[in-house]
């Protein structure tokens, strides 16, 4: 079943004023079911690790305010004992792929870059992607990280 969950981030032009982060969630199909699995993608009792794929760079005003977009993700998404693990895929830094296996799940964060650019970072994210759902990972894809993680899908459909 296709959960679908995509989460809109305003630009940070200036410190909004109505929400602590500025952002807005739109969900489709059970998404108290989709959120309550997001929050539990470990069953057991110890503590959880994510990957952080971020797909843009921190611009001055996030970086001087919160301390980077990382710091933004972990106070939204994260909890008490967690561990995050920050990957700057826009500069072809990636985990490792006999890491993946260790994560609980991955955040693909929003980018200003097209999701169907032919970049070869976008490229190897689509791959790694592949293989996170083929280890039937968690993935939470933020703007154009759920639009790459569609387009994934697609390429996959298609080539079978």
């Amino acid at each position: 079943m296709y959960w679908g969950i995509t989460i809109y981030i305003r630009p940070f032009a200036q410190r909004p004023n109505t929400q602590k982060f500025g952002f807005s969630i739109s969900l489709s199909n059970n998404h108290n079911s989709f959120f309550s699995s997001l929050k539990k993608m470990a069953i057991d009792c110890g503590s959880r690790r994510y990957a952080m794929l971020q797909a843009v760079q921190d611009s001055d005003y996030v970086e001087k305010v919160y301390g980077g977009y990382y710091n933004v993700y972990v106070q939204a998404f994260g909890e008490e004992g967690d561990v995050w693990d920050l990957f700057r895929v826009y500069e072809g830094d990636f985990p490792e792929f006999n890491d993946l296996h260790k994560y609980d799940g991955f955040v693909i964060t929003g980018s200003p870059s097209d999701a169907y650019g032919n970049d070869y970072w976008i490229l190897k994210l689509c791959f790694i992607l592949q293989i996170i759902v083929g280890m039937e990972k968690k993935v939470l894809g933020i703007c154009f990280g759920h639009q790459v993680y569609v387009l994934m899908l697609i390429w996959t459909l298609v080539s079978e």
